[in-house]
């Protein structure tokens, strides 16, 4: 009896993780697709963008976003 309260355990935690990973990836992927994105030179280095529109928008947007579905 308590391997299967202890497995239930195990699976609801498991699928609240995952249900948590998908709302946190759904509004990353809200964000991105609302959001411009970083506009970068060609030649640069596209991890250091530094043009026009930096991303600041994108990551705020994302700083937004919760794994707490």
């Amino acid at each position: 009896m308590k391997l299967i309260v202890a497995a239930l355990v195990v699976l609801i935690a498991a699928m609240l993780w995952i249900a948590s990973e998908e709302h946190y990836q759904g509004c990353v992927n809200a964000a991105a697709a609302t959001t411009a994105a970083p506009e970068v030179e060609a030649g640069t280095n596209p991890w250091s963008a530094t043009g026009k529109d930096s991303g600041a928008d994108r990551s705020a947007a994302v700083a937004g976003c919760s794994r707490l579905p």
